[in-house]
């Protein structure tokens, strides 16, 4: 049987790398265009300035809503984010939904010269300064991190802006409910989902008597074939993640104990990476919807090589997940949104 669905969560795609060529993002759009993905997500890029990579893509044709999760805070200087964040709405014509996070103590002091001393304080002068320059204010802001006296023009028509924070921890959480329009996570299990972000954005939202933000809640996901490895798939996936300290407290918190000791076999396991048919894959979208997702990027892991098997993959899972996900919507009324 079916998760209640209490929402009506859109379907995403969240491509599992980041640009390194000027046509990625065009390629890539495809599965907005084409299918039943209704926003391409994509990391932030080291390689090439994402803004760019975008505009090119709409040039091409293919103007599609964009989301980033996450922007590392240290990377960017609020003037030229917003600037940025302007062209890719001016470009594409799609709202863009840009999320933030103060990114770990090597990356600040590898691009600041120094650690956050609160990384809690650097995402809330962040979103303060980058909020008021979206509504065209003269910002005159004397933070520790971000001081500010700078204004920009008023923005050319286009989609909105919508910023956002990347949550983990219950903290972050509330300072996404407080500030932000989206908070998006990752590797969050539904059970955590339910039980520690949703109540979390609900309280931040609360503190600023405004509706709560969107959360966005990626599913990792392999679809099961002849010949493929699926624990080769979920290193590939989410190897690194295991290894990281932030991560590795977000799963001890969620309960995810046996994924701390086996690492990415025991994740196979407990669905953090979900293996099966597509069915299986929108049970644990379901299950998401369920915990209190907004929208639900698919992360495809697959071993294609080429770009047509690629894309057909992930269109006929986003097409099969769409239709359990309409087969199993209630009619009830979805959480207002800023």
């Amino acid at each position: 049987m079916d998760a209640l669905v209490t929402r009506s969560p859109r379907l995403a795609a969240f491509w599992p790398f980041t640009p390194t060529a000027i046509d990625d993002v065009a390629t890539w759009s495809e599965l907005v265009t084409g299918g039943a993905f209704e926003r391409l997500w994509l990391g932030q890029s080291v390689a090439l300035e994402t803004a760019s990579t975008v505009a090119y893509a709409a040039g091409t044709g293919r103007r599609v809503p964009i989301g980033i999760a996450v922007n590392v805070i240290p990377m960017h200087h609020p003037l030229t984010v917003v600037q940025s964040m302007r062209a890719m709405a001016a470009a594409t014509g799609h709202d863009v939904r840009v999320c933030f996070s103060a990114g770990d103590p090597v990356a600040q002091e590898r691009f600041t010269g120094a650690r956050y001393s609160s990384p809690m304080t650097a995402a809330r002068e962040f979103l303060t300064v980058v909020r008021g320059l979206l509504d065209g204010e003269r910002v005159r802001h004397d933070g520790t991190y971000f001081p500010l006296d700078a204004a920009l023009p008023a923005r050319p028509h286009a989609g909105r802006v919508l910023i956002g924070l990347g949550v983990l921890r219950p903290g972050m959480t509330r300072l996404a409910g407080e500030l932000a329009d989206t908070a998006t996570s990752w590797l969050t299990p539904p059970d955590y989902v339910r039980d520690v972000l949703v109540p979390a954005l609900d309280e931040g939202a609360a503190v600023a008597s405004r509706p709560r933000p969107e959360l966005v809640v990626p599913v990792h996901c392999v679809l099961a074939g002849p010949g493929r490895d699926p624990v080769a798939l979920a290193e590939v996936a989410i190897g690194k993640h295991l290894r990281t300290p932030s991560y590795r407290k977000l799963l001890a918190a969620a309960g995810e104990d046996d994924v701390l000791a086996r690492g990415h076999r025991a994740a196979l396991d407990s669905g953090l990476v979900t293996y099966g048919t597509a069915d299986d894959i929108a049970e644990r979208v379901l299950a998401v919807a369920a915990a209190g997702a907004d929208e639900v990027p698919l992360v495809v892991h697959h071993p294609h090589r080429s770009w047509p098997a690629a894309r057909d993959e992930w269109l006929e899972v986003g097409s099969a997940v769409a239709a359990r996900l309409s087969s199993a919507r209630r009619d009830r009324p979805t959480v207002a949104t800023t």
